[in-house]
């Protein structure tokens, strides 16, 4: 995805990041991580990936985001200092969810001597 001058995918990985932390309020014992974001070139879109523990429960952080939509979206605009705030997507990374899957799948073959 292209650049824009000041504007990098980091730069908005880290005010995403710090604007989550600072106005939206997860349920207890969720515990969420901004692992990549992007934003689109003419600053409409954005897309925050993010990895949630305990698995299974991304509806509530979802919940708990767009309930914040409004505060979420004032605190990137204090932070980058854009005249248009943009829409933002969500996403979920699974990638933990998969490697236990994984690191069980080896351990079965490895009981079974397999490996």
């Amino acid at each position: 995805m292209p650049r824009i001058p000041g504007q990098s995918d980091a730069r908005f990985h880290t005010a995403l990041a710090n604007a989550i932390r600072e106005v939206v309020e997860f349920p207890s014992g969720l515990l969420v991580t901004v692992v990549d974001a992007h934003l689109t070139p003419d600053t409409k879109h954005a897309t925050g990936t993010l990895s949630v523990l305990p698995d299974g429960r991304e509806g509530d952080a979802l919940q708990a985001l767009r309930k914040a939509e409004h505060d979420l979206k004032d605190a990137l605009a204090d932070i980058l200092e854009l005249r248009r705030i943009p829409k933002i997507h969500w996403r979920f990374d699974s990638t933990e969810a998969e490697a236990a899957v994984i690191e069980a799948a080896l351990n079965k073959l490895e009981k079974e001597g397999e490996l």
